[in-house]
């Protein structure tokens, strides 16, 4: 609930719930790059990006974006360019000798805030929680199958999937899971129309670690 009502005066409690163990800092990490973004100030993890209606996204901008990845491993997530391309998005680390991104990748403050709004559809329980529910098959695991199932779907306006089919599969009982993952999925669709996204589901599922 406070990650999708952010509020600042949690993060205080939070933070040091982080630091005693009893809270997750890649989800806190989320909480500080919405605040961040919130108040028109550049995020720390690169967690947040905004899709138009149309599925079109951008990237919010990063501050000292060279090390974001340095930043993400500490908390436990993984690195931003597979994050973002399991969203749809082409994205390059960038290195002290520069970025190769794409200027139009990242969204402008000024234009988010006239002609923008934040995403209006959210995975209900968040993508890792996703993830972690997927089943491995065993004829995948016993062929020793790696990889990404890339399936498409459509939000309606309550939030259920509907015509989920896989755009590029894994074959080995892969994609059907990521079918059934998907069909039970459940999301937030404020904008109250038809929503189309595509997006890769992981097999095996390995989270990362500190």
């Amino acid at each position: 609930m406070i990650q999708h009502n952010p509020d600042a005066k949690y993060l205080p409690l939070l933070t040091a719930a982080a630091d005693q163990g009893e809270f997750s800092w890649s989800a806190l990490a989320l909480l500080i790059d919405r605040l961040k973004t919130e108040q028109g100030e550049k995020q720390v993890y690169g967690s947040q990006s905004l899709f138009d209606r149309k599925g079109h996204g951008k990237l919010y901008p990063i501050e000292d974006e060279v090390r974001v990845n340095e930043r993400r491993a500490k908390v436990g997530l993984e690195p931003l360019e597979e994050y973002l391309q399991r969203h749809g998005l082409v994205y390059q680390a960038p290195t002290a000798a520069g970025n190769l991104n794409p200027p139009e990748l990242y969204l402008d403050f000024k234009e988010g805030q006239e002609a923008e709004e934040r995403p209006s559809v959210q995975l209900i329980g968040g993508y890792e929680t996703l993830y972690a529910g997927l089943r491995y098959p065993e004829a995948a695991r016993q062929q020793n199958v790696s990889g990404h199932v890339t399936v498409q779907l459509t939000i309606d306006k309550d939030g259920v999937p509907k015509d989920v089919a896989v755009v590029q599969g894994l074959g080995h009982g892969c994609d059907e899971e990521a079918l059934r993952a998907m069909r039970a999925a459940r999301f937030i669709n404020a904008a109250g129309e038809d929503h189309e996204i595509r997006m890769e589901l992981p097999f095996p599922y390995e989270p990362a670690r500190k």
